[in-house]
């Protein structure tokens, strides 16, 4: 389970929407809920090593097992991309940025199927949206519409693909954050492991 910590209060504070409400509370679900790979790690004892590690402690000298790195990247991607200073600089970036919004035809499992047919949802409503993309400052508010009723009826997948402009910032950032502030960056697996974070934590939690 996640701890309230003083920079946890800080973000809480600056709250301003349910998803970024969402990500805080993750470490602090029931047990009853789907656990993050993060915290599983946490629960094998890895939060002190990983931790050390982003500090850059010193290291016993033995190399680290496939699977207790494993365990130190997802706890560290975790961290990077709910650190205050990672969401404010995301916001500061998506200030700039066009993304573009992209939807395409949903894959049809079994639940999707059964929710499309309790729903009489008619899939040919969608058409124009199975294969589809437009920057997010041109598209209008029917097209929003329309592209979000198609994704909650399981018709449509929708994704949002930012310019590589963004995630070479975003690298960059946490990089000059996480991994250069201690001696040049540390051993090189510890720079091996922190940029592997990085790159996890940008993917895996929507950044």
């Amino acid at each position: 389970m996640g701890k309230l910590t003083a920079d946890l209060r800080r973000s809480l504070s600056k709250v301003t929407c349910s998803d970024e409400l969402d990500i805080l509370a993750a470490p602090f679900k029931s047990e009853s809920a789907t656990k993050t790979r993060a915290a599983k790690a946490i629960e094998a004892g890895l939060q002190t090593p990983a931790m050390d590690l982003l500090k850059g402690k010193k290291a016993n000298g033995r190399k680290m097992a496939k699977e207790v790195q494993e365990g130190i990247v997802d706890i560290l991607a975790e961290h990077i991309a709910h650190h205050e200073s990672t969401r404010e600089k995301c916001k500061e970036l998506e200030a700039n940025t066009d993304p573009v919004i992209v939807s395409s035809k949903a894959k049809e499992t079994k639940a999707a199927k059964a929710k499309k047919q309790a729903d009489r949802v008619d899939d040919s409503k969608y058409e124009l949206y199975m294969n589809f993309s437009c920057r997010a400052s041109a598209l209008k508010p029917h097209q929003a519409m329309a592209i979000n009723r198609g994704e909650k009826s399981k018709v449509l997948s929708v994704k949002v693909e930012l310019p590589q402009a963004f995630s070479r910032a975003f690298d960059n950032f946490c990089r000059k954050s996480f991994v250069d502030g201690v001696s040049s960056g540390g051993s090189e697996e510890r720079r091996k492991l922190l940029s592997k974070a990085i790159d996890e934590g940008f993917k895996r939690f929507g950044i």
